[in-house]
């Protein structure tokens, strides 16, 4: 007997933020991105990349060991929160550690406007002329 069980999870609601894994040569090369999985088939992607935000709305596919975003090359692997070179967490996970900042970063798009401003802040630090 063979039995069909469906792989496909409902994320809405669901909310990731990935922070870059890796060394590279400027300390703020794809730093960020994050996940707001919007509806059953829907995610907005958040990047900050090159010291610039951006942000756009695709598909996702879910599967039994990972959540693949049309239109991106790596997949989130379910068990790790892996995402490429990303390491990722729940988003309410995250905000735990910053409930002592006066800014209002409740949603991610906030959140991720005030990390790009701390890495220019810190960039700016770093410039010699």
């Amino acid at each position: 007997m063979v039995c069909n069980v469906a792989n496909a999870k409902d994320l809405t609601g669901t909310k990731l933020i990935c922070i870059w894994g890796y060394d590279v040569k400027s300390p703020f090369y794809d730093s960020y991105m994050a996940f707001d999985f919007i509806s059953l088939d829907q995610v907005k992607v958040h990047k900050i990349k090159n010291l610039k935000y951006n942000n756009f709305i695709t598909g996702y596919k879910v599967d039994v060991l990972n959540i693949r975003i049309i239109g991106e090359d790596d997949q989130i692997e379910r068990t790790t929160l892996k995402f490429g070179k990303f390491n990722c967490r729940k988003f309410e996970d995250l905000l735990n550690l910053y409930k002592n900042i006066e800014e209002d970063i409740g949603d991610i798009e906030s959140f991720m406007k005030f990390k790009l401003k701390e890495f220019i802040e810190e960039q700016n630090k770093l410039n010699k002329i």
